[in-house]
């Protein structure tokens, strides 16, 4: 009988990141393991706008390293609304810190989010003193910070917000 082949280890890449995101979102992908070696050229992203049948790709983005974790990496783009993007990393750019392997080609499509989806939102706030900064922070029904907007001329005009019960609080800077 032939012999059988070697079954090459490769090291796991998950990602945080559903099939539709928001237009602000900054997807996140995390190794398995510390990395060695890394090559950000490797990644590609593509774009194909709803009625296109072919993949563009695009070269407006960056993947960052977190600065506290080293195994996560954030991707940051230009999304624009109602879009079908993919993302593939090249096999074998990253080798774990570990062993020799190294990781399989990844790929994952995704689709922004529809610009009626969202709304705006915009405050005026008065009795600011001249020269006195301040910042308006919309909160969810959890008490979470969603969405940060400086004020700007008694104005903070918070764009590209989801749907949802909101709650507003004003910080003084």
């Amino acid at each position: 009988p032939p012999a059988k082949k070697p079954e090459v280890k490769h090291f796991k890449l998950t990602a945080k990141l559903g099939n539709e995101i928001h237009i602000y979102a900054v997807p996140t992908f995390t190794w398995e393991s510390p990395v060695a070696k890394d090559s950000i050229e490797a990644w590609h992203l593509y774009q194909k706008e709803a009625e296109d049948t072919v993949w563009q790709e695009i070269h407006n983005f960056d993947m960052e390293q977190d600065f506290y974790n080293p195994r996560m990496l954030h991707l940051y783009g230009d999304w624009e609304y109602e879009t079908s993007y993919k993302i593939e990393l090249d096999s074998g750019a990253y080798r774990s810190l570990y062993d020799s392997i190294t990781n399989e080609k990844f790929s994952q499509e995704f689709k922004t989010k529809s610009e009626k989806d969202y709304s705006r939102l915009t405050i005026s706030i008065v009795g600011l003193s001249a020269g006195q900064t301040a910042f308006v922070e919309v909160l969810n029904s959890s008490d979470k910070v969603i969405h940060q907007e400086a004020v700007i001329d008694g104005v903070a005009d918070c764009l590209n917000m989801p749907a949802g019960d909101v709650y507003v609080r004003l910080v003084i800077d």
